[in-house]
């Protein structure tokens, strides 16, 4: 029982080694789509009229025997929808790419706007501070010049 939970282990271990490299060579495909968008637009195109001439070639050279010309052509619609899957499939790859990098340009424009308020923030207290004691300074200066005046107010009328 052991030596059988042994080789379940392994082959956990092994599938799973499987699949990280499967998910890393579709990650690297994924991106060679994104890439090089054209390339396999054109790829993809040229696929489609390949198939279309062979079902094209097909159809007449086995006009005569009706059984594999049912079979010629649908083997080839089979190919043609295939085809046309593996075509959605890239396309919504790079969808999901794109998708992806509006979410990070999303978040990096609500972080920008983040850090822009803050600074917004502490500026417009550095000025109220600065205003502050301005007016503090100029508040000191009239108090000052107040009592300066009030005293000699006062002295003239002690004169009197």
């Amino acid at each position: 029982m052991q030596h059988q939970k042994a080789k379940n282990r392994v082959w956990i271990t092994l599938f799973g080694w499987c699949c990280l490299r499967l998910d890393y060579f579709c990650s690297n495909l994924r991106v060679l789509a994104f890439n090089h968008n054209s390339v396999f637009e054109f790829l993809f195109l040229f696929i489609y009229t390949l198939e279309q001439i062979l079902l094209v070639f097909f159809t007449y050279l086995f006009a005569n025997s009706s059984q594999i010309l049912v079979f010629s052509i649908s083997i080839m619609a089979v190919l043609i929808l295939s085809t046309f899957a593996l075509h959605k499939m890239t396309i919504h790859s790079r969808m999901k790419l794109l998708e992806k990098q509006l979410a990070d340009a999303m978040n990096d424009k609500y972080a920008m706007e983040k850090r822009v308020k803050e600074s917004q923030e502490r500026i417009q207290r550095k000025i109220e501070e600065i205003l502050f004691a301005h007016n503090s300074k100029n508040l000191y200066k009239t108090n000052l010049r107040n009592k300066i005046v009030r005293g000699v107010r006062d002295e003239k009328a002690a004169e009197r």
